[in-house]
């Protein structure tokens, strides 16, 4: 709820909500920042402008918009004679935001806006700048939205990528919806290529006949080097240390944070990875079938052979005949288990399991998550996947 106010012949518009941000105390009110849209605010209180009537469980904020300098230019309507115009005012008096204001009190001003691509980029990236002060992380596509292969950017997209200060991105061309446009929207902007320098890459597995090779089934198959690192441990440790470092230049202030963080969260998840190796003598079997090429770093990590793809190229079902082809090759290659995604339809997988006549089970690459998701999402969800590892493949 809203109510408007006039003081020497201006009015303007308070806004009532519940939330608190944290403030700075000054003599004109106390100053914060909105953390969930951006913006600072001034808590307005009754003591202060009179007119306002307190509301119970409330705050009475005064807005601005954060991208802005103190002292601060609002648009607000004024009223004069029989005409209605828009004057731009200081919502603080120039004398008191010099003299009373601290340089502490504009931290806000200077938050680093960083932006990152994809949900996995995202939850690694939380974990390098946990317990920022001075730095604005944010997820740029949605949290359930998966490999971004088909992505098209959004309005919304180009706003905050001409607003912010560094993108993340996962890199070896997975976000190839950027194309050109960062640096036509914003040329200052930093990109931080987490897959940067990373020597053990994988190319994507190749698992077609030579017939399925020759034969033309109206789509492009990916090629080149998997860009899937984030599913695996071992990867996310060598990104976030990635990650720490090129933060680490563009905020030097707290280098240390981003160093000690990284270095905590790449020794969880190598620690992680070595769990994953350690079950390859416990197997009956290493041969599986994978919903699409994301999963063939993890199976390296874990010393597991991908024998067929339900999808070679990512959300495009196969034919009926490329069905019987992956089904004749799942026999043959001894598989032993199907593994689905929670992202795609687990339908043609069943089918595949029912007719080959083996367990059929779901594993997670976290490539999407509940938009607050906690920091050890990536790794409690793995664990999972470790677990339905043992439980498909392991002795009976």
């Amino acid at each position: 709820m809203s109510v408007q106010v006039a003081s020497q012949g201006i009015s303007y518009r308070i806004f009532y909500e519940t939330k608190k941000p944290s403030f700075k105390k000054t003599k004109v009110g106390l100053i914060g920042v909105d953390r969930n849209k951006g913006g600072r605010l001034v808590v307005v209180t009754p003591d202060l402008h009179p007119q306002i009537p307190p509301l119970k469980g409330h705050s009475a904020y005064l807005k601005f918009d954060g991208r802005q300098r103190l002292p601060q230019l609002a648009k607000v309507r004024t009223r004069s004679m029989d005409r209605q115009f828009f004057v731009f005012v200081y919502l603080l008096i120039a004398s008191i935001v010099f003299t009373d204001l601290a340089p502490s009190s504009f931290a806000e001003d200077r938050r680093i806006r960083v932006l990152a691509t994809t949900f996995p980029i995202y939850q690694i990236t939380k974990n390098v700048t946990s317990g920022s002060t001075n730095l604005d992380l944010s997820l740029m596509l949605p949290p359930n939205l998966g490999c971004p292969h088909d992505y098209s950017l959004k309005p919304q997209d180009l706003m905050r990528l001409s607003e912010a200060n560094a993108i993340v991105i996962n890199g070896l061309g997975l976000e190839e919806f950027l194309g050109d446009k960062i640096r036509e929207l914003n040329p200052n902007i930093r990109t931080i290529d987490s897959s940067s320098g990373i020597a053990d890459t994988m190319a994507y597995t190749d698992t077609h006949s030579d017939s399925e090779k020759n034969s033309n089934h109206g789509h492009e198959e990916h090629s080149g080097i998997n860009p899937h690192l984030f599913a695996s441990p071992r990867m996310v440790a060598k990104m976030a240390e990635n990650i720490s470092r090129s933060l680490s230049l563009l905020n030097p202030e707290e280098a240390a944070l981003y160093q000690r963080n990284a270095g905590l969260y790449a020794e969880k998840m190598n620690r992680l990875a070595d769990e994953f190796a350690s079950i390859k003598n416990k197997l009956r079997s290493n041969k599986i079938v994978t919903q699409h090429g994301i999963f063939d770093y993890l199976a390296r990590d874990a010393g597991l052979s991908v024998v067929a793809l339900v999808q070679v190229q990512d959300g495009e079902e196969p034919s009926a005949s490329e069905i019987l082809g992956i089904i004749k090759k799942t026999k043959d290659g001894g598989a032993v288990a199907v593994f689905t995604e929670p992202q795609y339809s687990a339908q043609i997988g069943a089918t595949i399991a029912e007719e080959a006549q083996i367990m059929l089970e779901t594993l997670d690459p976290v490539a999407t998550g509940p938009s607050d998701a906690s920091l050890d999402y990536y790794e409690l969800t793995m664990r999972k996947n470790l677990q339905t590892l043992v439980r498909a493949l392991g002795p009976r």
